[in-house]
């Protein structure tokens, strides 16, 4: 499925990227907790411009181990996910939490995100316990890796029929948190 959203050429295209880490047992025993590990909670993205609304269109995920080895390792009773959101207002960009079950190679998504907030940040969480699956013994420490694209767009037209909430752009702009 696509759906095609016009974009001003004058967007800026941005690629953040976050890496996430856990050391085996050094928190929980027999397991990477990202969770209770300093670094990978709210997390920056990147600092927003409240004149600017930022489309999210797609996000890679991935680890430092193949994927068979980290889905063997996920801890069904504490599933890894990623949480997005802004610094000032605590607004989730997602509705809920995103599972993160295998990798995504350019997973695509429609996804808007503005502020109306002074010195706002975009932040990202990844969480969860993954446990030490037999493709992952001896390995000390277990990272993965988000890379998102979002375009950044100024254009003043745009923006202001955006908040009009006009569908001509290409697509439903009440559309938020959906992948």
């Amino acid at each position: 499925m696509s759906v095609h959203i016009t974009i001003p050429e004058e967007a800026q295209v941005r690629f953040p990227t976050n890496i996430f880490s856990a050391t085996f047992g050094a928190i929980t025993p027999g397991r990477y907790d990202f969770t209770q590990t300093a670094g990978n909670i709210n997390q920056l993205v990147f600092n927003l411009n409240r004149a600017s609304i930022y489309l999210l269109t797609a996000i890679d995920f991935s680890a430092n181990t193949a994927e068979m080895n980290y889905q063997e390792a996920i801890d069904q009773n504490s599933l890894p996910q990623i949480r997005l959101r802004t610094s000032r207002t605590q607004q989730m960009v997602f509705i809920s939490p995103i599972a993160m079950l295998n990798y995504w190679d350019d997973k695509e998504l429609v996804l808007f995100i503005k502020t109306t907030q002074q010195d706002d940040r975009l932040e990202v969480s990844f969480e969860g316990l993954m446990s030490q699956s037999p493709g992952l013994i001896g390995q000390a420490v277990l990272e993965t890796y988000l890379k998102l694209t979002i375009y950044e767009i100024q254009a003043t037209q745009w923006i202001e029929r955006f908040r009009a909430g006009k569908t001509d752009l290409g697509a439903n702009l009440n559309m938020r948190g959906r992948c």
